[in-house]
């Protein structure tokens, strides 16, 4: 049985290293890995020793052969969703210095959800792109789809501004812990902090709110609590996923929401800093050509 199930974007994630010869911009080294933030807290999670199963939307292309091979290697648990439209794949063209020019499709767009998502779960965790790639009918399908005491959270995404306001409200109602950085949570117009506890009164367990280098702050029956830690960065890639899927390992082990968010802003710096549990993983199953390591 699947303790947690993740629900949303997988992506193949290529990182293209280029190098100038003359006239010319070559590919220097390139990277192969399985990516996206659904895919990203489910790998996490198996990772720590999870029972984790990935739903995510596929474009059934060779992009998804790579990608769903890539995962089978890993040993993660997942199911495709025919979707209409490309899988998901991201472009990062990183110059010698670490500058970042990234590329991204949206991935395919589901009408009809054909993945079982099993009832007795103990989590179920929305990624936020899942809200521009589903329509609210299979949203609520697979909301439906879980028991009374499934936890339900959800991850917030960059472009949830332009989602629909009936949809949200909707997912506030069904919505156990929210997850989110601040510019997200600001495009929502719920930048403040009585606006952040407004939720906790509609019936939210908990908010929790990423800040980057300035660690995290959650907000539930426990107070609010806030923590951080220091490292030299390397790369942020994947850290709010890895945060995520922190928090949850938490909350399964039995932890509080106190205790989970210290172990979700440690585990973060670590990723950051070029260790942890997703960089491990990465590392051992992507395809590589001379590229560096990072």
């Amino acid at each position: 049985m699947a303790e947690v199930v993740v629900v949303g974007d997988a992506c193949l994630d290529v990182d293209i290293f280029p190098e100038t010869r003359g006239a010319q911009s070559l590919v220097g080294s390139f990277l192969v890995a399985p990516a996206g933030s659904a895919g990203n807290v489910a790998i996490t999670l198996t990772a720590l020793g999870i029972n984790s199963l990935l739903l995510y939307p596929s474009g059934d292309d060779n992009v998804d052969d790579i990608l769903s091979g890539m995962l089978s290697a890993i040993g993660q648990k997942f199911c495709k969703v025919r979707g209409e439209g490309y899988s998901c794949l991201v472009v990062n063209v990183i110059s010698r210095r670490g500058a970042r020019r990234v590329y991204t499709s949206v991935g395919p767009r589901i009408s009809r959800f054909s993945c079982q998502v099993p009832r007795d779960a103990r989590f179920l965790h929305i990624s936020g792109y899942l809200l521009e790639l589903a329509s609210p009918e299979v949203i609520k399908g697979i909301l439906d789809g879980v028991g009374e005491e499934t936890t339900i959270s959800l991850d917030l995404f960059p472009r949830v501004g332009l989602v629909s306001r009936d949809v949200l409200e909707y997912f506030f109602k069904r919505v156990d812990i929210l997850f989110g950085n601040e510019s997200e949570f600001a495009a929502l117009n719920l930048s403040s902090e009585a606006a952040v506890k407004s939720l906790l009164n509609r019936g939210l367990e908990a908010v929790v709110v990423k800040k980057g280098s300035r660690g995290a702050v959650s907000y539930s029956s426990e107070g609010v609590f806030s923590y951080r830690e220091r490292v030299a960065v390397k790369s942020l890639k994947g850290a709010g996923d890895v945060f995520v899927a922190s928090y949850l390992s938490g909350l399964r082990a039995g932890l509080s929401h106190n205790e989970s968010l210290k172990i979700a802003v440690r585990n973060s710096a670590e990723h950051v800093a070029g260790g942890g549990p997703l960089n491990t993983v990465v590392r051992n199953v992507r395809l590589r050509e001379g590229c560096p390591q990072l």
